[in-house]
């Protein structure tokens, strides 16, 4: 390239973007392993290897804990015909979970739908346990992605990370403890 036409590349970080970033350093996350700017937008890299993209306007806090809103989500569909009744429902805001006290074929029931953290957050199914603990004199259904391995014999052939360990210890000690797990067919025979 000739010298007389020279070019000047700059990727202009404005200074709204530059306290968004601090502000993710400084959050109280211990999630963070990088933030940086890169097209226009504020990157995060968790430890676990997520990207998140961050907007000025984010909510630090909540999108570390609750994720994209986007992202979350469970529901709980009756197909016509069935014979139910919901006498009571705890529905989480940030759709992590929906638990409804039901009486389905004369049979009285709590069905627990959940949508597990990718982190590996035990506190979690603690809270859904003090949750489902109101509806006690009923038989339990879990069901949903619990983004825990609940069998690793049958289920971890190709995985190669032990993912939510933790989780796992505490989902088990809640079943051993707790519950007695019967199958869903043996259940609804009844």
């Amino acid at each position: 390239m000739p010298k007389q036409c020279t070019f000047r590349l700059v990727d202009h970080v404005t200074k709204s973007n530059m306290e968004l970033i601090t502000r993710l350093r400084d959050s109280d996350s211990d999630q963070l392993n990088s933030a940086w700017y890169f097209n226009c937008a504020v990157y995060w890299k968790t430890e676990a290897g997520r990207r998140l993209k961050f907007d000025i306007f984010d909510d630090i806090d909540k999108r570390l804990n609750h994720g994209d809103s986007r992202g979350t989500g469970v529901c709980v569909m009756f197909r016509g015909g069935y014979d139910y009744e919901v006498h009571e429902s705890l529905i989480d805001q940030h759709g992590r979970y929906i638990i409804l006290d039901l009486t389905l074929y004369d049979q009285r029931l709590t069905l627990v739908c959940l949508y597990g953290y990718n982190t590996d957050k035990p506190e979690f199914f603690c809270d859904i346990l003090q949750k489902t603990m109101r509806f006690s004199k009923t038989s339990f259904i879990f069901l949903g992605d619990w983004n825990v391995v609940q069998d690793k014999n049958d289920y971890t052939y190709n995985v190669i990370h032990d993912r939510n360990p933790n989780s796992r210890r505490k989902i088990d000690e809640i079943k051993e403890n707790t519950f007695t797990v019967r199958p869903l067919e043996n259940l609804l025979s009844k």
